[in-house]
């Protein structure tokens, strides 16, 4: 009789990555059905996601928190992000960094420092976990300091139209006086970045609150994924350095209705384009521009290298009689070196493009109760609540 086969072996790691998946699954059945998952499957995601935070990579630590958002794991956000809030916010002066980043890519040993808008994001995450986990008036005390940073003036700065509009919605659900958010819509309606259509929408609602209306119930829903960042040299328009920087996807349209309103995070991508330009940062401008020619000293050295190893293998194949076995192999060395000499180049002066990446690339805010009847809500696309008003 023969004995059964042994049982399969795993190792622990392919056991995690298993339940892991499981419960990924799990939470999309349940998204997809529009239930909550059970609470322990929820809590086990939660704090699986968590588990990898490392404030140390900044760019990773603050995906990992739009997740936790996403997927309403208010406490762990709230642990997370204000940890992170104070230590991204401010920028270190090192002097070994700075120098090296002359003869390197900008950001290559230097840390991330947060860029207003997404300080003023970041602040806007940690008030919706407030007021999920019903504590109202710390989430107004975010609300303020997200107001604050707008105005800091301290390395990354700027009033971002998009987020006075933001907070213009939750400030009118959380508070319930819209004599507060009154400056909010006046502020967008005189920003420099602000869009025609949204400016009547906004001046509109500056008139019903001056007219006494009651305040609307807004749901905002994010659109989309920010697009991803591709650049090229420009020596035409060198008002950004020399740098033209632009969306590799493009934005939807603005879109405005009676009862809402769809704006883009093309306001926040201008700050990634002016990120090397002169009077915004300084340093940055001219570390970029003393990086040029040293970019270009060394894509004519990897060309020179390439065509050295042409020229000498081919002559120490003539040299040795070796058939041409060795001219080939130092023709096809050197090819190779001549045509990597621009790559080498342009990752020398290659800007520096880092961002908080998983953000939305557009938001709809709402007054219907279903948003789904939303005019400026598209029918297709990926889209996530970001916040909806408890039932009052």
């Amino acid at each position: 009789m023969s004995s059964p086969p042994p049982l399969p072996r795993y190792s622990p790691l392919s056991v995690r990555l298993a339940g892991v998946g499981l419960l990924l699954v799990l939470a999309c059945g349940q998204h997809k059905s529009n239930s909550p998952p059970p609470p322990e499957i929820h809590e086990a995601l939660c704090r699986k996601e968590a588990e990898g935070a490392n404030p140390k990579h900044r760019l990773r630590t603050l995906n990992r928190l739009s997740r936790l958002s996403a997927f309403g794991c208010h406490e762990y956000v709230l642990a997370l992000g204000s940890r992170i809030q104070d230590e991204y916010r401010h920028k270190t002066y090192r002097i070994l960094a700075e120098t090296a980043e002359l003869f390197i890519p900008e950001g290559s040993v230097t840390d991330y420092v947060l860029e207003s808008y997404e300080r003023e994001y970041l602040a806007l995450l940690l008030a919706l976990a407030y007021y999920h986990t019903g504590r109202v008036e710390e989430a107004v005390v975010q609300l303020n300091r997200c107001y604050t940073e707008s105005g800091a003036l301290i390395y990354n700065q700027g009033v971002d139209p998009l987020n006075l509009l933001l907070q213009a919605a939750l400030r009118e659900d959380l508070e319930r006086h819209r004599d507060n958010t009154r400056p909010l819509w006046l502020a967008y309606t005189l920003n420099d970045r602000r869009e025609e259509p949204l400016t009547a929408y906004a001046t509109s609602q500056l008139e019903a609150i001056d007219q006494g209306a009651p305040s609307p119930s807004w749901t905002i829903l994010g659109l989309g994924r920010f697009p991803e960042v591709e650049w090229s040299l420009t020596l035409l328009d060198q008002r950004q350095g020399y740098f033209r920087i632009r969306p590799k996807q493009p934005y939807p349209s603005t879109c405005v209705s009676e009862t809402g309103f769809r704006l883009t995070t093309r306001s926040w991508f201008h700050k990634i384009g002016i990120r090397h330009s002169k009077r915004y940062h300084p340093l940055v401008n001219l570390k970029s521009w003393i990086r040029l020619p040293i970019g270009l000293v060394y894509g004519i050295a990897a060309a020179a290298t390439g065509a050295s190893l042409a020229v000498g293998g081919c002559a120490a194949d003539l040299a040795a009689d070796v058939d041409g076995y060795l001219c080939r192999l130092s023709l096809e060395g050197g090819l190779f070196l001549l045509g990597k000499a621009d790559d080498v180049g342009a990752y020398t002066v290659k800007p520096d493009l880092r961002h908080w990446e998983d953000l939305p690339a557009a938001f709809v805010v709402t007054s219907l109760p279903d948003p789904e009847q939303e005019p400026c809500l598209p029918t297709e696309g990926e889209r996530q609540v970001v916040f909806r008003p408890n039932t009052r």
